[in-house]
């Protein structure tokens, strides 16, 4: 009897693909945003940056809402 262990067992190429697509497209936005942010005023960026904190705020007030709904509805 033979009881050898793969120790080297591949996955599909078809179930790599996604993952490494997904990989791929993460590093060209990263990088075009940081080139684009190199060649931005100060001014820009931090208008950029504001508008993003405001998003934040709306996203967290919203999911604040929705658990006050969700514990709402558990008492009645």
């Amino acid at each position: 009897m033979d009881f050898t262990i793969a120790t080297n067992a591949e996955r599909p190429k078809s179930v790599l693909w996604p993952g490494m697509l997904h990989s791929i497209a993460d590093f060209f936005y990263l990088s075009w945003h940081l080139i684009r942010s190199l060649f931005k005023s100060r001014e820009s960026l931090e208008r950029e940056n504001a508008e993003m904190r405001r998003q934040i705020a709306a996203l967290k007030a919203e999911i604040e809402q929705a658990e006050i709904n969700d514990e709402d509805e558990g008492q009645a």
